[in-house]
């Protein structure tokens, strides 16, 4: 597939180092303009590219819509703990348009978690292991949300492992590296914010793991578009269930 409109990608980068700018040297401006548009120029490149044909294209542009409003909600976190709710709520539904859009690129009976079930092991251990560790620090009203959250990342990352063998392995390891790195970025805000451990960098490396993650979905998504077969049909719920039997 030859990718076109490439100077979308270009003003792309450019917020991109706008806003890892304003982690170094704060400006609310900066941040206020630059952090919600590097999901819309995402959006407009993976549209142009695309023109939202399938159920998969849909998904992804949702995905990249609802974090751009996840992103301006966060911006201003500093001013209610409920801009942070409403952020974890709407990037929790980001992982389900995710999810769903994954499982278009594969057969819910072949796929490969339904043949090797050792990344459910995997997956599991890492989600439990991060809510033991963070358990005793969450505040009682974020408790629910963070073990919420952590749930959907989880079925999220387990959905883009699915995927492999359905995909050229190339387009598959840059859905699969960006899932990850959306961990990498979650972690780091958690690590921040209840165990408040702070490295120095943490918001830049916070905002540079976000910002490679959300452009290596998209990009290995638009490189994957030509392999959609299917449409996942089936609901969340019973596609989980054919997944993980």
């Amino acid at each position: 597939m030859q990718i076109k409109n490439k100077y979308w990608l270009l003003l792309f980068f450019i917020a991109a180092l706008l806003n890892l700018y304003h982690t170094i040297y704060p400006s609310f401006w900066i941040n206020m303009i630059s952090k919600p548009l590097l999901t819309v120029l995402l959006a407009c490149f993976f549209f142009t590219n695309t023109g939202m044909k399938t159920k998969f294209e849909k998904f992804i542009l949702l995905g990249l819509g609802v974090s751009c409003l996840g992103d301006t909600a966060l911006i201003f976190q500093g001013k209610s703990e409920l801009f942070f709710l409403l952020g974890l709520a709407l990037f929790l539904i980001v992982h389900f348009l995710y999810l769903k859009a994954f499982l278009c690129l594969t057969s819910l009976n072949t796929g490969y978690i339904k043949k090797h079930k050792w990344p459910i092991v995997v997956v599991l251990m890492i989600f439990l292991g991060s809510i033991i560790f963070y358990w005793s620090a969450l505040p009682g009203g974020m408790k629910i949300p963070f073990l919420c959250y952590s749930f959907a990342i989880s079925l999220m990352l387990l959905s883009s492992i699915h995927v492999f063998g359905d995909i050229p392995t190339k387009y598959w390891q840059l859905i699969f590296i960006g899932a990850v790195l959306f961990i990498i970025s979650d972690s780091l805000i958690a690590l921040t914010k209840f165990k408040e451990i702070d490295l120095g960098i943490n918001g830049f490396l916070i905002m540079l793991t976000y910002i490679l993650s959300q452009f290596l979905i998209c990009y290995g998504s638009l490189k994957a578009t030509f392999y959609c077969r299917f449409e996942a049909k089936d609901s969340l719920s019973s596609s989980l269930k054919n997944i993980l039997t």
